[in-house]
């Protein structure tokens, strides 16, 4: 399956006006939240013909992925007539990219779907690749599908209309890609702390073109070591921190809480390169590895705190809560036979997947993090 899609870095909408003009599609449909009406629309309103069709979400955030507004969704494309020649357009952050996506890549077995995201974290990640899908059961993304958008139009002119907090959540994908890659168009960011954006809107396209030369390589995180599933990096502890945050009706954003399981993560990362150092003898090399990391852990909890009771300001998680984030993650899609498997870094910009580290492990680099080690 090919995801490669065009990325048009523009601020107004060139790309997106001559595919309309080009294609002439049958309806078009733009799908939207309340925020993204209010503030991003009229940024891209002259592109849209007259005769569109707006869908205002009544939800926001992750509270958007669920199965009743794909129903909707695909509900009201049969209302207004969508076919396999229509177009829809997605406006608005991860949440609606992802679910607009999944409702149009699985309505009639796929209609052209436009993005539009108006998020940091959605123009550097969630809009970026392909991948679709909606929360099922406090489970993140446990439905959906691979379908490639026909272009993503990315727009600096956003980051104003976004919130200091909204704008950090979005970093933690940003600063993700520098992390794995080293990318030295991202080194200007790599010690951002904020709250001005425009450090980030300069870089933002590299960002996107890290995730996107990755997805190109692996588009369907086939490969056991390396390839797409090197995205995953933080997410393995994040998703379970952000599924215990949804049931327990906390305030998370999911960039906090990759930016904490990237912590975690990276403290692992630390642990396996001392044991490396031990087992070969190589320990002042790969106890500066280990220190290199521990200091981008340090600079992720400055830059991008975590709100969540479970984990802020506590010097200690209980079993009860370690537990349940274990369980979660044993059930995350990337693990196998119920054995959790990690995305680490052996130093900073070269990341491996597919690695089994145990509770003991995990408990002590939550324990680490915890403490500021």
């Amino acid at each position: 399956m090919n995801l490669d899609h065009p990325i048009h870095i523009e601020t107004e909408f060139e790309a997106l006006e001559q595919y309309i003009a080009k294609k002439k599609p049958s309806q078009i449909v733009v799908v939207m939240d309340e925020t993204a009406e209010k503030l991003c629309l009229p940024l891209i309103g002259h592109v849209i013909p007259e005769d569109a069709h707006p869908f205002v979400l009544g939800s926001e955030g992750e509270d958007v992925k669920r199965i009743e507004h794909a129903h909707a969704l695909w509900s009201g494309f049969e209302d207004v007539g969508v076919d396999r020649s229509s177009l829809v357009i997605a406006l608005g952050g991860g949440s609606v990219t992802d679910l607009v996506g999944f409702a149009a890549g699985t309505y009639m077995r796929g209609v052209a779907c436009w993005l539009v995201p108006t998020t940091l974290l959605a123009m550097v990640d969630a809009a970026i690749g392909g991948k679709t899908g909606i929360n099922l059961g406090g489970a993140k993304n446990r439905v959906g599908s691979f379908s490639a958008p026909v272009g993503v139009s990315i727009c600096g002119d956003f980051m104003p209309t976004l919130s200091a907090r909204a704008i950090r959540s979005g970093y933690a994908e940003h600063q993700k890609h520098y992390l794995i890659s080293k990318a030295a168009e991202l080194e200007k960011t790599a010690r951002w702390v904020g709250p001005d954006a425009g450090l980030l809107a300069e870089t933002v396209g590299a960002s996107a073109e890290v995730k996107m030369s990755i997805v190109r390589e692996d588009p369907l995180e086939q490969k056991a070591r390396g390839g797409r599933a090197v995205l995953n990096f933080g997410h393995t502890a994040g998703h379970a921190l952000e599924s215990w945050a949804m049931g327990a009706g906390e305030d998370l954003t999911h960039g906090e809480a990759v930016a904490w399981g990237m912590r975690v993560a990276l403290e692992l990362s630390a642990i396996v390169a001392e044991r490396a150092g031990d087992a070969d003898g190589s320990w002042a090399t790969q106890d500066k590895i280990a220190g290199a990391l521990r200091e981008e852990a340090a600079h992720l909890a400055v830059a991008i705190p975590c709100p969540a009771s479970l984990v802020d300001g506590a010097e200690a998680v209980s079993d009860a809560d370690l537990t349940s984030l274990w369980t979660t993650m044993e059930r995350d899609k990337k693990s196998r036979g119920g054995r959790v498997r990690w995305v680490l870094l052996e130093q900073v910009g070269v990341a491996t997947a597919g690695h089994e580290v145990g509770f003991k492990e995990f408990r002590k680099a939550v324990e680490a993090v915890q403490l500021g080690r």
